[in-house]
């Protein structure tokens, strides 16, 4: 992982144990305590808080009584999401949910009672305190007890907020490990191996749909029934060259559940982890508890029945974060209203492949099988965004009908004899362009016109060179390669940022590599029109700073320099991680600047947090100190602004970016 990483998540958790855990990776109790130099139940109390807001994983690694724990860099940097997630959650489901995600994600781990009750005291509070300063409040009327708990339901239905089960709190390496012992173990088609690239890839292809439903508590790591062993073994099929080869004898059953008990006692042991559990052990000793759970963690229990401890679901936020930067993408090159629809399609798309989760590959990164209709894109449009294309569509009309009006006039103008209005300008006074007029219309006839609208605009997505969206005439569906559109996306932010750093040469010869592959220099000046002095020096500085790199290949084995080929070679997983490297460490500096320019006007900043004297307010500030604050809120603003824009460049490049990539 990332040292600049570290130093982000050091810094969003000023915790001497979180910052203990962060310089020296996983530890057991013991260590933690002899490192950190507290006591042990200093400790044991700081870990069940970091661990409650799931900012520490944990997972005893085999039968022996010793857990380790690590610090979760990726749950840390996650704070930085919290004002965007609630934004996105406030523009699609409103003002109630955004307060139970707040309530959420500042609780860590809560039952839906207890999310309902502080989002509905947190609402009361900030209305109180909105009205005896005299703003307005955001919303008129306060949600009721019944709002909250259909919100509830509703981010439990869209797995924004997830039941806690015991792999919530393992690490993302244990995961995979675990995962991947299950599958070695228990898939038959890798008995014998995972060696080759096409097996290689089945493997891994494997192991993330595992993950998947582990995540979703479809299935568990314990070991499947008979049944499913005797469909796995069935399903795997001879091909057709393998059946004129001879066959080896099958193993008896005896024999196979031997071979299979052998695997077991030779592979890492894989448990169920308990120590997630209300009682679970923060340390070896039995008498060292978590007090941060009390009740079951159980999977199966339904958020409304309030027994289930809820959590906010990461993984569900970065897709529909990513879903976004994608509207926003076609927004940007199509126009506004191409990417609402946009937005409405993959939204679509988003909750269709989570209430499927055979949808999705490689966790939420991607859902290649999903498809939906224009009706399904209409009804998923906001009231607003309607009114507002029904508008643009009347507006058009009622310029249309002027347009051949006045073409008319004039045409009456050049021949006077015609004497009167003429039918078709009674027909276009009438009759709209498109069919919309204000008011005159039935609701189905509107539908049917905003149905065309949006039939219109996604086609319009289609036709674009870069094919935002894919349409299958025989089943009349439309879907989103959203990897190959992300790898559009990636490279053309690497392009800005080579082009900001090496210049508009340097942009050329990358744009040059990613398309034609691994060139010589002499090739990549005839495709670029660059004189050999300049190409020369611009592919030196390059490959100085790791965006490029040259591969040698031989003519013979003399291996003489003079003989051999000088491909240069351009890789975009690795620029991606060079740049994503640079964005930590951007955003470790602002952070260190933002907690140094904070300390300076403390003492300022806790006399304007006083609300027990809001009538005194004013001469409680000296001079001094209120300019001294106005010139810190100017930059808190662009240092705020300066990190949600990196943060857009980590989303780009680490969560929407294929891991295999990176």
């Amino acid at each position: 992982m990332s040292q600049h990483l570290s130093e982000i998540c050091a810094l969003l958790v000023r915790h001497l144990i979180c910052k203990t855990l962060l310089e020296h990776d996983r530890l057991q109790l013991r260590h933690l305590v002899r490192i950190a130099g507290i006591s042990p139940r200093h400790t044991k109390h700081g870990l069940a808080v970091l661990i409650n807001h799931r900012l520490v994983s944990f997972h005893p690694p085999g039968p022996v009584d010793e857990t380790y724990y690590e610090a979760d860099k990726l749950q840390i940097y996650n704070l930085v999401r919290l004002g965007r997630s609630s934004e996105l959650v406030y523009n699609r489901y409103g003002a109630p949910a955004a307060d139970i995600l707040q309530v959420s994600q500042c609780f860590g781990l809560a039952t839906a009672s207890q999310l309902v009750d502080e989002a509905k005291n947190s609402t009361q509070a900030n209305q109180s305190e909105g009205a005896d300063l005299g703003n307005d409040c955001r919303t008129s009327l306060a949600p009721s007890v019944d709002d909250f708990q259909t919100q509830v339901k509703q981010l439990c239905e869209r797995h924004f907020l997830e039941a806690v089960t015991d792999l919530s709190f393992m690490s993302a390496v244990d995961l995979d490990l675990a995962a991947a012992d299950w599958v070695r173990i228990h898939d038959a088609r890798f008995a014998k191996g995972t060696s080759g690239p096409k097996k290689s890839s089945d493997f891994r292809d494997a192991v993330e749909a595992k993950k998947l439903k582990l995540k979703r508590g479809v299935e568990s790591l314990e070991s499947p029934s008979p049944s499913e062993d005797a469909s796995a073994l069935a399903g795997e099929r001879d091909s057709p060259e393998e059946e004129d080869k001879p066959r080896k004898r099958r193993k008896t059953s005896k024999e196979a559940i031997a071979v299979a008990d052998h695997r077991e006692e030779n592979a890492r042991p894989v448990e169920k982890h308990r120590d997630s559990r209300p009682d679970a052990k923060v340390s070896g000793s039995s008498s060292a508890k978590v007090d941060c759970l009390k009740n079951s963690t159980s999977a199966s229990s339904s958020p409304e029945e309030g027994m289930a401890y809820l959590h906010v679901n990461n993984l569900r936020v970065a897709q529909a974060l990513r879903s976004n930067l994608l509207a926003e993408f076609a927004k940007r090159r199509l126009g506004e209203m191409v990417g609402w629809v946009y937005g409405a399609l993959l939204q679509v798309l988003e909750e269709a492949s989570v209430g499927d989760p055979s949808l999705i590959k490689d966790d939420v990164r991607e859902f290649q099988n999903a498809t939906a209709d224009t009706s399904q894109v209409v009804g998923a449009l906001d009231c607003t965004i309607t009114n507002a294309i029904l508008n643009d569509i009347e507006a058009r009309d009622e310029f249309a009908r002027k347009e051949s009006l006045k073409v008319e006039d004039d045409a009456e103008h050049e021949h006077p004899k015609t004497q009167g209005p003429s039918k078709s300008s009674k027909h276009h006074k009438k009759q709209p362009i498109n069919g919309l007029r204000s008011n005159k219309h039935r609701p189905e006839e509107k539908n049917e016109i905003l149905r065309k609208a949006v039939n219109t605009q996604l086609h319009i997505l289609a036709d674009d060179p870069h094919e935002f969206v894919n349409y299958d005439k025989h089943f009349q569906k439309w879907s989103v390669d959203q990897k190959r559109l992300i790898d559009i996306m990636i490279q053309l932010e690497i392009e800005r940022t080579i082009n900001a750093r090496f210049g508009p040469t340097a942009t050329r010869m990358t744009r040059i590599l990613h398309e034609k592959g691994n060139l010589e220099e002499k090739q990549i000046g005839q495709f670029g029109l660059v004189q050999q002095k300049e190409l020369r020096t611009v592919l030196a500085t390059m490959q100085e700073a790791g965006f490029v790199d040259v591969q040698e290949v031989p003519r013979d084995n003399a291996r003489q320099p003079s003989r051999n080929i000088y491909l240069w070679t351009y890789d975009q997983g690795r620029t991606c991680s060079i740049v994503l490297e640079r964005v930590y460490k951007t955003m470790s500096r602002l952070l260190q600047r933002y907690n140094y320019e904070q300390e300076i006007v403390t003492s300022a900043r806790e006399k304007r947090q006083r609300t027990y004297i809001p009538e005194r307010q004013e001469s409680v500030l000296e001079p001094y100190e209120e300019a001294a604050l106005a010139a810190w809120d100017a930059k808190e603003e662009k240092t705020l602004l300066q990190l949600s824009r990196l943060d857009e460049l980590v989303l780009l490049f680490r969560d929407c970016a294929d891991p295999g990539d990176l």
